[in-house]
């Protein structure tokens, strides 16, 4: 019923993907992942550091704010 060509059903099995022939290495690839991780650390002690200062003056500041509002 439709003629189909067996020869070329084998054909994209046999193919592979493009590959980036730029290698790395795996001291660069943990350099960057140090730096990446001590990054994310200090940006979230930093963030711990703010949160824990100005973080009770904020919720007063709320709290304040709604008592005035409810009474």
């Amino acid at each position: 019923m439709f003629k189909r060509n067996r020869g070329n059903q084998e054909a994209p099995a046999r193919q592979q993907a493009p590959r980036a022939d730029m290698p790395v290495s795996i001291h660069h690839v943990l350099q960057v992942r140090k730096a990446w991780l001590g990054g994310m650390f200090l940006l979230g002690f930093v963030t711990q550091y703010l949160l824990a200062i100005y973080a009770p003056e904020v919720w007063n500041y709320i709290y304040t704010v709604l008592k005035n509002f409810v009474t």
